[in-house]
């Protein structure tokens, strides 16, 4: 088994977020660390998550600081475990406290629930925008 790194950092962050998590995960042992710096206003591509999707294979880990560096969302959080699980490799998320790598490999098999919770997220975005709407109408006359 191989363990891979990823880190990514936002240009709004404070500077060294991103050389922080690449000390983390090198001091956990991974064998490559790939970093994308992110403008979260642009929607840039993550070009290092790609090469690493595409280096990763069966029995692989790949290692992120924390589960928001992997995904933005709970419906991204679905599409990362789908791309890391296509692979045959598994998320994993270092702890905050702990240095071991906690296997997020309970919440690839519970996915289906994940998948509610994104739906979930939508139904709440769509009633917001309805609501939105009707007091923007409401005051308007």
């Amino acid at each position: 088994m191989n363990i891979y790194g990823y880190a990514r950092a936002s240009h709004l962050e404070p500077e060294g977020t991103l050389a922080q998590q690449v000390g983390l995960l090198e001091a956990a042992g991974c064998l490559a660390v790939y970093q994308d710096m992110a403008d979260p206003l642009a929607q840039a591509e993550r070009t290092q998550w790609q090469a690493l999707c595409e280096r990763v294979g069966e029995g692989d880990c790949v290692l992120v600081a924390k589960i928001d560096r992997a995904a933005a969302s709970l419906s991204h959080l679905a599409a990362v475990l789908g791309q890391v699980c296509e692979r045959g490799a598994t998320l994993c998320v270092m702890s905050p406290v702990r240095t071991p790598a906690q296997e997020v490999s309970t919440l690839a098999m519970s996915l289906p629930m994940v998948e509610v919770w994104q739906e979930f997220e939508r139904d709440l975005v769509a009633e917001r925008k309805r609501i939105g709407i009707a007091a923007g109408r409401h005051l308007q006359r």
